[in-house]
Parts: structure tokens; C-alpha cells; sequence
């Protein structure tokens, strides 16, 4: 089913009172002086892999810049607007392969609005992990006297629910 399996540079997984505290950085805070290749990667590291265990490597921007997923850099400064795509490439990197993240940003058109883009992705990674680390389930609630086991069980079936989705969502317009 899914091809370009990416590999997800992580580290030791964040504990889960930290994940609850996650959020992407607002739009506006996120340096608009140009940041070399380094300093892009030891920003968005920084901002991502406290809470989520999530890094981005220089060789990982340069790959993504190869792959024309986010523009060249102007003299070897990154903007912006590629530091805001880059935290979302970083996080569709865990669960979608590099050709589904390059259909997915064609698909929001992040390129040509990354404010308004960034912004309404950060909205909505909000209100899921506010959903996921609730315990709230579609169509039930959180019961009380599951084991961790019980929990990463049904946490994990939710995720494949959500790719088996996305799957069929993708092959729309993959054809």
C-alpha cells in the first residue's frame, strides 16, 4: 500500500504530560531574519523535540529542498515561510511518505498562503492531541480502568483507522 516508506528521526518519546503541552510556534514568532542551514535545523529541533521527540536534521532540509518541497534557500537563508513548512513536513513525516507530503502541500496550497496554512494546521494539530490525549474516542468516551495496554491497543487501531482514510482520501487524487 504505501510507498517511499520515510524513516522519522526521533528521539527518546516525549512523556505524555509534555505532549499535552505541545503547540506549533504562531506563524509571527517564527524568525523572519533568514536562518542558515544549521540554525533552521537546530530552531525547528528545538521547537518540535522537548515535547514530541521529533528532530530535523540539515541533511533532512537539504533532502527536502532536492526534493522541491520547499524552495531553494536565498543565499543559503531560510525563510519564514520554508521554516513553516518544514515544521509541518516534520510532522506528516511520522505517519505520510515524502510523495504524499508533496501532494498534501500542493493539495493546501501552503506555498502560495503559508501564513493562513501554518496557522489553520496548527489549529487543528491543537484540537487533535487535545482530542487524542483526552482518551476521547469517535463514538465513545474515555472509560475509566484501562490499562496502558489497553490504551496503546486502541490508540493504535484509532491511528490505522485514520491512515486506512487518508489511504483512500490520497488515492482520489493520485489518479
Amino acid at each position: 500500500m504505501r510507498k517511499g516508506k520515510s524513516k522519522t528521526q526521533q528521539t527518546v518519546p516525549a512523556e505524555r504530560g509534555e505532549l499535552s503541552a505541545f503547540s506549533l510556534p504562531p506563524y509571527r514568532e517564527i524568525p523572519d531574519v533568514g536562518l542558515f542551514l544549521e540554525q533552521t535545523s537546530k530552531y525547528v529541533s528545538g521547537c518540535l523535540e522537548p515535547q514530541t521527540g521529533l528532530s530535523l536534521t540539515p541533511f533532512m532540509i537539504s533532502n527536502y529542498v532536492k526534493q522541491k518541497l520547499i524552495p531553494h534557500p536565498v543565499k543559503k537563508q531560510y525563510s519564514r515561510e520554508q521554516i513553516a513548512i518544514l515544521f509541518v513536513i516534520s510532522l506528516l513525516k511520522t505517519v505520510l511518505s515524502l510523495d504524499e507530503i508533496r501532494l498534501l502541500l500542493d493539495i493546501s496550497a501552503i506555498r502560495k498562503d503559508t501564513a493562513a496554512v501554518y496557522e489553520t494546521v496548527s489549529g487543528f494539530l491543537s484540537d487533535a492531541l487535545t482530542l487524542v490525549l483526552s482518551g476521547t474516542k469517535p463514538a465513545q468516551t474515555k472509560s475509566t480502568g484501562k490499562t496502558p495496554a489497553t490504551e496503546l491497543l486502541t490508540d493504535t487501531l484509532l491511528t490505522v483507522a485514520h491512515r486506512l482514510s487518508l489511504y483512500e482520501k490520497f488515492s482520489i487524487y493520485q489518479k
